[in-house]
Formats: structure tokens, sequence, C-alpha cells
């Protein structure tokens, strides 16, 4: 049921640039505790000041600390604290309560809490009352994202090797689909309000490199030149590098010449990949933060024995550190060329389009790509097996 602002009697005095700002919050349901407070300058949000207050009957309140600029908050109550598959406490997006507010404004927050969904509305600028009429208007589908990112973080939980791989593929679709719903609805605002710094704010919380970059383009010259344009600068470049990414990845098409390189091995040794033109090479881009990668390894070390007369295996691990690496290939015996993905015009997960871990390459003779294959895939064998017996 969403809230009706009559109900709540809500209202958020927006003030002027000489008085102290500050927040009153009142949800219906919070229980009494800490509730810990992020906020930072929109302009760099690295420069993040965090706090911590106390609810008690469902209010708390506090007055942030402005430098000239508006700022980004986060508040999260301790109750909905929540561990995600990576073991870290972080807030569903149902329950997040997070917005953009102006030097010297008043904020009252009225809120409660309905069948597993944190409703709230702001009132006052212009911009609050948009955020929050946006956040209501997709709350079927934040209630929805939640719930499924629940549910994968409980599957990990039971550990990589008790999941489907296929089922957790077909979760992250949905929790895709779910969330680029909101993210339309972002760009909805940004399309009617290209001068809004509210705009150019939705546009940094964009995932897709077209959806940015299209965009991008329709921001007015005092949103990309203004407060934000460190950031903005910094997403554009990012975004164009994911374009070439992707447009590395779909060069790789079957019998197309993969790219040649040269890496180090984690002894210390160059390992040059046209060496081994002559026979069929994979290649498997990996990481021993990458959970579904060790899955994988009992059958890659299977596979190993099986082909070795005839294939060369060689894992590329990226995002690593050696020395983890090397703890990791001697715990597991793993008895193929490890090497240490390279940086910048060496980074060659970059120059292979790869997109997630772990990914692997199927190379014949003359280094002619054969498949590349996304996940730990049966189909991977079924390759090998069809290709080498």
């Amino acid at each position: 049921m969403k809230m009706a602002v009559a109900a709540f009697g809500l209202a958020v005095l927006a003030g002027g640039c000489c008085k102290k700002a500050s927040i009153n919050v009142e949800i219906e349901g919070l229980p009494d505790g800490p509730v810990y407070v992020h906020y930072a300058p929109v302009s760099d949000l690295s420069a993040v000041t965090d706090d911590t207050l106390q609810a008690e009957g469902g209010k708390f309140a506090f007055s942030p600390v402005f430098d000239g600029e508006p700022i980004e908050i986060r508040l999260e109550p301790a109750s909905d604290l929540r561990a995600n598959r990576r073991g870290r406490l972080s807030v569903p997006l149902s329950h997040q309560i997070r917005f953009w507010m102006q030097p010297g404004e008043q904020v009252r927050l009225r809120g409660v809490y309905e069948d597993g969904y944190l409703s709230y509305m702001l009132r006052g600028t212009q911009d609050l009352e948009a955020q929050a009429d946006l956040r209501e208007s997709m709350e079927e589908t934040l209630r929805d994202y939640s719930l499924l990112a629940g549910r994968v973080d409980s599957l990990y939980g039971l550990g990589v090797e008790n999941i489907d791989e296929a089922y957790m593929d077909s979760l992250y679709t949905e929790l895709t689909a779910r969330l680029e719903r909101l993210r339309e609805a972002e760009r909805q605002y940004i399309r009617t309000h290209p001068g809004s710094l509210l705009a150019g704010l939705y546009l940094l919380e964009q995932q897709s490199a077209d959806a940015f970059l299209e965009c991008e383009g329709l921001l007015k010259a005092e949103v990309r030149e203004g407060l934000l344009k460190k950031r903005l600068d910094e997403a554009k470049a990012y975004f164009e590098r994911r374009k070439q990414q992707e447009s590395n990845a779909a060069a790789l098409v079957q019998d197309a010449i993969a790219p040649d390189f040269t890496l180090t091995d984690i002894h210390g040794k160059p390992v040059t990949l046209s060496d081994y033109a002559k026979r069929y090479v994979v290649l498997d881009f990996w990481g021993t933060w990458c959970p579904w990668c060790i899955k994988g390894m009992p059958d890659m070390k299977r596979y190993y024995g099986k082909y070795q007369r005839k294939v060369t295996f060689i894992g590329i691990a990226c995002r690593d550190r050696l020395d983890k690496v090397q703890s990791l290939v001697e715990r597991e015996r793993l008895p193929w060329v490890s090497v240490m993905n390279g940086e910048g015009d060496n980074d060659i997960a970059f120059r292979y389009g790869v997109s997630g871990y772990p990914t692997k390459v199927i190379l014949k003779p003359g280094l002619k790509v054969e498949r590349v294959f996304l996940g730990e895939d049966p189909e991977f064998y079924e390759t090998l097996d069809a290709l080498l017996k």
C-alpha cells in the first residue's frame, strides 16, 4: 500500500543559504537502535563523512555539514543490514534511504515499513520531490529486486558447490531486468529535465554504456560543465572503454585470429601465446576471488589430464595478487601454465572482451578462435571432446 501524503502530514521546508541544514526522520516500524549516516559532496563521493545516530520511537535527526554544494545522503538503519553474497553488510534496495539535498534545506522525511518495503516521502524543493516520487513509482520493482537479491545471497550462503549455475543465471537475468526498469525511469527524468543537476546525478547511476552515452549527450552544458564535470568525464571514459571491450568481444568470432600476447607466469617467466600456435590452446580467464572459477577447477584438471598432449592450457589470473595466485595454484595443484594478466595496453582480458569470470576460450591451431564460453559452462567440455576425441 502506498502512503498518502495527507496521512502522514509530510512537509519539507526549503531553507535559504543562511539556514543550517537539518534532517528530521520519523519511520513507523523502525526499531530503536543505531542508524548509520554517510554523506559526501556530489562532486567527490570519496570525501565521505560517516556518523552514527540512535533511533528512538522511530525518530532521529541530524545536521549534515555542507561545503557550499549539494550532498548525497545515505541512511542505513542497523536493523536493515543484511549479509550479501560477498559476506558484506548492506541494505536491500527496498529499504534504502538515499537522496540528494541542497545546502540550507530543512528536510522532514516520513516513512513506514509495509510488507517488507520501506515507503517514505520527501517534500520541498522540486528535486527532492522528484526523487521521492520516482522511488514511489518504482515500489513494486524495488521490492521484487530486493526479494530476488535476498534469494541470491541465501543461495551463496550454501556454498557455490551446492548451487545450480543455470538457476543462478536465471535469477541474475531477473535481477538485471528489474534494475533496468529503475534505470529507464531515471533516463526518462534525464530526457525531460536535461538542465537539472538531478539529471546528471541519475546519469551517474546508469550501468549500460549505450544508455549512458546516449543520455550524456542530452545534458545541457551547465550540467556537464558544472559540479559533476569530473565524475561525468570519468564515467564517460569508463563507458567508452566498455564499448571498446564489447567490440573486442564481438571480434572473437569463429575462425578469427586471436590477439597474440606475452604475459609473465607466476614464476617470473614470459609466456607468449604464439609459441603455441601449432596446438590447440585453452585460455582460462579467472581469479582467486571468483567462486565459480574455483568450483570448476576439478573438471579443468580432469580435462587437462585427458588432453594435455594435444592442448596447452593457460590460466590468466585477473584482478589478482601474485602471492594469492601462487598460493592457490600450489594448494590446488593446478598443473597448467598460470600467468598474471597485464595492465594498460597489456590488459589481455580487455583485449579479449572478457565481461565475466570464468571466461574460457578455445583456440584451434593457427590461433583461430573456436568458441568463447562465459561461466562454468558444460558445453566447454563437450566442445573439447567433439574437437579432440
